[in-house]
């Protein structure tokens, strides 16, 4: 059977069809490969209320169970997911280009020191202070 099909049926249509495989003396690997799955469809079918016992995918609680967590499933609202905050560096504009300059080691101390008491950016003083001696 192909996974599309397989898919497209109801949970206990899905249960009846892999027990039928494990009666015929399929283990439970072999029956899930029959449709193209993977044996994590067993995870599936215990929070649709099935527990695996001798081969075989029983319902907890008849019936019951298997609606109750269907409906709860299905009347179950969506929540809206919360952006979560961008941490790191911005995203850099097609107006600035990065680029790398060297200075001496004492001159970028006593630069960052200058900056950091006078609580101004060290890009922007720079970027100034070009401007005013470039024009």
């Amino acid at each position: 059977m192909e996974k599309s099909i397989f898919q497209a049926m109801s949970i206990p249509e899905q249960v009846s069809y892999i027990n039928l495989r494990m009666q015929k003396g399929e283990s439970l690997t072999d029956a899930c490969k029959s449709v193209q799955m993977t044996k994590r469809i067993s995870g599936k079918f215990k929070n649709y209320g099935y527990t695996l016992t001798d081969k075989q995918f029983i319902p907890s609680n008849p019936s019951t169970q298997t609606q109750e967590i269907a409906t709860d499933i299905i009347s179950t609202p969506k929540v809206k997911s919360v952006k979560k905050p961008i941490i790191g560096r911005p995203k850099r504009t097609a107006k600035f280009k990065k680029i790398t300059t060297e200075i001496d080691f004492i001159l970028y101390k006593r630069l960052k020191h200058y900056c950091i008491d006078n609580e101004i950016n060290m890009n922007k003083y720079i970027e100034e202070l070009l401007r005013k001696n470039l024009k």
